[in-house]
């Protein structure tokens, strides 16, 4: 699936630098349900990278 841009660039921030965001701005955005497959594969990505380290 194509994603945009800044809701990677979100999806990166939620993971890495969660509390830089609030709350309801964090609620707001995994409303979608894009937005949750996204960091569905960013997590698939990051535990197959982590395997072969």
């Amino acid at each position: 699936m194509s994603y945009k841009d800044d809701d990677i660039e979100f999806a990166n921030r939620l993971l890495t630098r969660r509390e830089e965001l609030n709350d309801e701005e964090v609620t707001a955005w995994l409303k979608e349900k894009n937005h949750v497959e996204l960091l569905d594969e960013i997590a698939a990505i990051r535990q197959k990278l982590s395997g072969q380290s």
